[in-house]
Formats: C-alpha cells, structure tokens, sequence
C-alpha cells in the first residue's frame, strides 16, 4: 500500500503481523481475529514496559478496550475517531442496525485510555453523546507534498488546462453530481474551459460518461479512473481550482476527514468548499469561496468567483498547510499520550 499509494518504503522500525481469521474451515473475526490479536499483545506486554494499541475500527477497539483488566496494566488504548457510524445510519433510518452500533460506541468511548477526533464538531458530539474528552487532531499532508514555489516547474498558473479539479470518490454524499449541474450552467453562461474529475472506479465510467452527455459536457469535463495517491498530484498541477462539492450527506454533517482539502491546499490551489457542518468546523485554508450545500446555483456562482479572483497559486494556502503534516500530526499524538500516562 505505501509502494503503491504513495511511492515509499515501509521504515525498518514498522513491523507488519498477520493475524488470520481462518482456522478449521471457516472464518471469523469474532473469534479468530480476536485470539491472534491477544496472542500479539501478551508478547508485546511480556517483551516492553510500555505498549498503546492504536485503533480505527470500533468494533475490535471496544472489544479490547471493554476486557482490558484482563491484561497488563503496561497496555493501553487509543482510539482515533473520523465518524459516528451510528449517527449516519440513524440518518438512513437503519434504527435497529444504529443502535447496534451505538452499544458498541458507548461501549468504546466509555474504557478508551485516549481519544483523537479530525474536527472540533465531531469532538463535541463524542462528549455529548457519551460524556468522552478527545483531542482534535486533523488529516494531513506529507511534508514533500507540499509544493516548493522556488523549485517549481510545471505550466504558470494561466496555462495549466484545467480550471477545475476534482479528486476523490463519487459516492454520493461528494456532492459530484451537484458539481456536474453547476459546470453545465457554467458552460451555458459562457465558460469554454475544462475541468478533471480523478476517482472513478472502472464501472463507474459508463454512467458517468452518460451524464457529461446528457448535460452536455462532453467535451469539457475529462473523466479519470481512480489513481494512486501519488499520480493524483499531476492533475492537481494541471488545474488552478480544487473543488469540495459535498452534499449534506452522511458523513458531511458531522464527520468528514477530507484529505483533499489539505491535499489541494498543498499545491497551492484556491479551494471551493460546500459549507456542510463538518467542513465549517475545522481549521480552514485562508483561500477559499464557499457554497450552499446541494445548490447548483451557488455553486456556479462560487466557481466563477474563484476564476475572477484567482490569478495566481495560493501561498497563504500553502503556508497554511504546513501546520498539518503527518510528521506533525504523528508528534501530537505521541506528546498527548507521553503527558497522559
């Protein structure tokens, strides 16, 4: 994943173990994943003074979070949370399914030694609902993403082919639908440029392809399959404008972790941003123009006002963003755990 994502090496400090969920025929996480999760953490307890088991997934960290009197008082746990699961299903009126999931929350939130939050609305849904103290502690860039305007080579800013870019998935919380409408007003009030839409998965490009047809924006609008993180960056380069079109959706309402925000900022771009609740929550670039959710109307209007304003790469973006490099992001984790135990 790192190779192919990203273009790295694994560190030699980073040590993978395989915990299979197979054994006598069937599989379970339940049981399987659970034995080989436990059968690792006697050994690290037994081997260092000191272990925190750091989690994303709810159901494995309530699991070892709820039973841990029965291991060393040297481990502990830490849990860093990018939405309320619950709270998106009791949105899609799956009742029975959020409650299951909420059972689990109270469960993890209540025996978690620490808890990390991306944004400062999601923190105070956590100490709400389940009287939880986290820390904010937002995505990031790698620091050499970050583009070096003294070393940069690529198109100057008039010349780059796109005037929009778009990077990320086509669920339909993105919003991307919405973005179509608002380029196609766009293309009716006059604009002859084009934009680039990264993301796709394989079969999605039929239907997608259909829509630029129907809204007439076949020519202007260039559809590209999903890319590794590392080759996104060509069509960030290629743009002048990145585009956050959200609708108020799922995980728009409370939890999203964009990282093309940060990704966008990071290469100088001016952002357009849907104001759904969890973007206007967070730490937010200096340049940005925002829209009403869902509105194709505010949308274009935002969009033009970014192409008249806009003459230039950002650097308050990109002096912005340098706040929130993993590096960083990886050394406020740490001191918050170091101060706490």
């Amino acid at each position: 994943m790192l190779h192919e994502e990203l273009n790295l090496k694994p560190p030699v400090t980073l040590k993978f173990v395989t915990v299979s969920n197979r054994r006598l025929g069937f599989k379970s996480n339940t049981l399987w994943f659970r034995c080989g999760v436990e059968r690792i953490l006697k050994k690290l307890s037994d081997d260092y003074e000191s272990v925190v088991v750091y989690s994303r997934n709810v159901k494995i960290a309530a699991y070892l979070a709820s039973t841990k009197s029965r291991r060393g008082n040297n481990l502990k746990y830490a849990f860093e949370c990018h939405q309320l699961f619950s709270q998106n299903l009791g949105f899609a009126c799956e009742f029975e399914r959020a409650q299951k999931e909420h059972n689990l929350e109270k469960i993890l939130y209540s025996n978690v030694d620490h808890l990390f939050a991306n944004n400062e609305l999601l923190v105070r849904q956590l100490n709400r609902f389940f009287g939880a103290k986290a820390s904010v502690l937002p995505v990031g860039v790698r620091y050499a993403d970050i583009l070096d305007l003294t070393k940069y080579s690529g198109p100057t800013y008039e010349r780059r082919p796109y005037d929009f870019v778009y990077a990320g998935s086509f669920d339909e919380w993105k919003g991307v639908e919405c973005l179509l409408i608002a380029l196609s007003s766009l293309r009716l009030g006059g604009w002859s440029g084009k934009a680039v839409l990264v993301g796709l998965r394989g079969a999605q490009l039929k239907e997608w392809r259909e829509k630029l047809v129907g809204l007439g924006l076949q020519f202007c609008v260039d559809l590209i399959e999903r890319k590794p993180r590392v080759e996104v960056v060509k069509y960030l380069d290629d743009a002048k404008i990145g585009l956050i079109p959200n609708s108020l959706l799922d995980d728009s309402v409370f939890n999203t972790s964009p990282l093309k925000l940060f990704d966008y900022a990071a290469r100088g771009l001016p952002l357009v941003i849907s104001r759904v609740p969890a973007l206007d929550s967070r730490t937010q670039p200096p340049d940005i123009f925002w829209f009403r959710p869902d509105d194709p109307d505010s949308l274009c209007e935002s969009m033009r006002r970014a192409m008249a304003l806009s003459d230039d790469l950002s650097s308050p973006n990109l002096e912005w963003v340098k706040q929130f490099t993993w590096q960083k992001r990886a050394e406020a984790v740490v001191n918050q755990i170091k101060t706490s135990v």
